[in-house]
């Protein structure tokens, strides 16, 4: 520990995360009920304003005058080696369409694809919360977030990384509100997001507090709830409560909890009733979560091969990404995004490197035809059943596919490598690309 600190725990590299929506939740923002432990090798959270204000008047003295940050932006990013249930649970967010068969005791078949118009509504797995290190030993908590970007590469029979990247619309540092009074009548919970201020932020004494004041439903004329922080008294205004709806953390003397353009907010979720003088509490800091981890190991060495019209072909390396391009849902009633907005055509490539051996993908490459292909990842032994022997498995497919890239390279006189690219596309029926996720996981919320 460097001389002149104290309490300073450093970085913690360690991502837990879950479905915002996948119990019921129809508010983006509330944190997930059920969050996952997601062993990474970095974390980066990018929180800067996309925009800085300053006033267009003119000093006398010729000398800038105060400005202050606008809209924000909320950008993650993290690179980890993953078990088949993290690729499980993070790619069905990203498809969106999930359906599971059990083709033997103790395993499971995820089959993952974009949504399309004859579907079912499903549970939507669109926001994710993402907590992790903040630098200094405590958290930040990153709300209603998507993935936007994920890459997978695999080499020399080796799963090297899956990086993704994404934006979140809130955050916050303060730990998760405690009821600390209770009636005994109220089941729900209450959610935090935005934080205090400066020096008040890392006030770990003079914790925020909210109590009910009157007693009664959360129907937005039934119970009222005050808020205070620290030692001071409740003050005489109180607020209307409705389940579902964020309101923000006033404090007895009237000013605002946090910045008064982007205070703190609380939001009380539905369960029965609030009770006279419920109390809940807020630290300013937030601990790190107990992390959850799936019970098997990372996806780490595996048998790839890649089939194409029909044909098997041994690759060296090979690179998928994918994209689901989005774009942030401003307002003026936040600095902070009010959603995650679609942007775009969402896309797969995949890039293959090998040893140049017979020109089929050349000749795809310039009659342009379009094929099928399957990409097949094996993992470790899950279980085996009768005479049948299943293994973790990942298999991405397309029905459609073209070469866009291929050729050959004479970097000198003993070796020839190729690199080719595919991409799979949308015809009109199917999918670009499905996937088939195969483990010990028996669902994924």
């Amino acid at each position: 520990m460097p001389q002149g600190t104290t309490g300073v725990q450093g970085a913690n590299s360690q991502l837990v995360w879950g479905f915002e929506q996948s119990a019921g939740a129809a508010t983006p923002g509330q944190k997930a009920g059920t969050m996952y432990g997601l062993r990474v090798k970095n974390f980066q959270i990018t929180q800067k304003p996309a925009s800085f204000e300053r006033t267009a008047n003119i000093d006398p003295r010729g000398q800038l005058l105060k400005g202050r940050p606008g809209f924000w932006n909320v950008g993650f990013g993290f690179e980890s080696e993953m078990s088949v249930d993290d690729i499980a649970r993070l790619r069905f967010h990203m498809q969106g369409m999930a359906t599971i068969t059990n083709p033997a005791a103790g395993v499971y078949s995820w089959a993952l694809r974009d949504k399309i118009s004859t579907d079912a509504p499903t549970t939507d797995p669109a926001w994710l919360s993402l907590e992790g290190d903040r630098g200094d030993g405590w958290a930040q908590l990153l709300l209603q977030a998507a993935l936007d970007s994920w890459d997978i590469a695999v080499k020399g029979g080796k799963i090297i990384s899956h990086k993704l990247g994404g934006t979140a619309c809130r955050t916050t540092q303060q730990k998760d509100p405690a009821m600390t009074t209770t009636g005994g009548t109220y089941t729900g919970t209450l959610y935090v997001r935005q934080n205090r201020q400066d020096a008040d932020a890392q006030d770990t004494t003079n914790h925020l507090k909210a109590k009910i004041t009157v007693a009664g439903a959360l129907s937005g004329a039934g119970a009222k709830v005050a808020f205070t922080k620290g030692a001071a008294a409740y003050g005489a205004n109180d607020y209307f409560i409705t389940a579902g709806v964020w309101m923000p953390v006033i404090l007895s003397d009237g000013t605002f909890a946090g910045d008064p353009l982007e205070p703190v907010e609380v939001m009380f979720s539905a369960g029965g009733t609030l009770s006279l003088n419920d109390e809940f509490t807020i630290q300013a800091k937030r601990p790190h979560a107990t992390a959850t981890y799936p019970s098997r190991n990372p996806l780490i060495a595996v048998r790839t091969i890649l089939t194409f019209g029909g044909s098997d072909y041994d690759v060296e390396n090979l690179d998928i990404m994918f994209k689901r391009p989005r774009k942030y849902r401003r307002s003026s009633a936040s600095r902070y995004p009010i959603g995650i907005l679609p942007d775009g055509t969402r896309s797969f490539a995949i890039k293959i490197d090998r040893d140049y051996v017979d020109q089929d993908f050349y000749l795809k490459l310039l009659s342009a035809t379009s094929i099928a292909f399957t990409i097949t990842v094996n993992g470790d032994l899950v279980a085996t059943v009768g005479a049948s022997s299943y293994y973790e498995k990942h298999v991405l497919t397309s029905s459609n596919a073209q070469v866009i890239g291929a050729g050959a390279d004479v970097p000198n006189d003993k070796q020839l490598p190729e690199s080719i690219q595919i991409v799979p596309f949308w015809d009109g029926t199917n999918v670009e690309l499905s996937e088939t996720i195969q483990g010990t996981l028996a669902t994924l919320s």
